[in-house]
């Protein structure tokens, strides 16, 4: 399932691979989802930051990949939406693009193994 967020062309293809991890006593499903977003028109980023909000609690960047293309683990009841900024080759930060659409991996069919 492919989703596109308004104006900032995330895109993130899910459902790849479930996975279901059991700690002692309490059971975690998670799922893989790859997204996937237009490097900017102007300017050179030599890497992006990634950042992750679940159930619109505060943004943590998860990832620093050098492509615009990042595979997240996400819990599979909860929503969840991604920005991303570029980082230039002198460390300097360009903007955070506009949040994704919100994805909730039980909302959309999926289903853990």
């Amino acid at each position: 399932m492919t989703h596109i967020a308004n104006s900032n062309k995330i895109f993130f293809l899910c459902v790849l691979i479930f996975i279901v991890l059991a700690p002692p006593g309490i059971a975690v499903d998670l799922v893989t989802a790859n997204y996937i977003w237009d490097p900017p028109t102007v300017g050179l980023p030599v890497e992006y930051l990634v950042q992750l909000s679940t159930n619109n609690g505060p943004w943590i960047t998860v990832a620093r990949p050098n492509e615009p293309k990042v595979t997240l683990t996400l819990s599979f009841n909860d929503d969840h939406r991604v920005q991303v900024a570029g980082v230039d080759i002198q460390g300097r930060q360009g903007p955070f693009s506009l949040p994704s659409e919100t994805y909730n991996p039980s909302k959309e069919g999926a289903e853990p193994d």
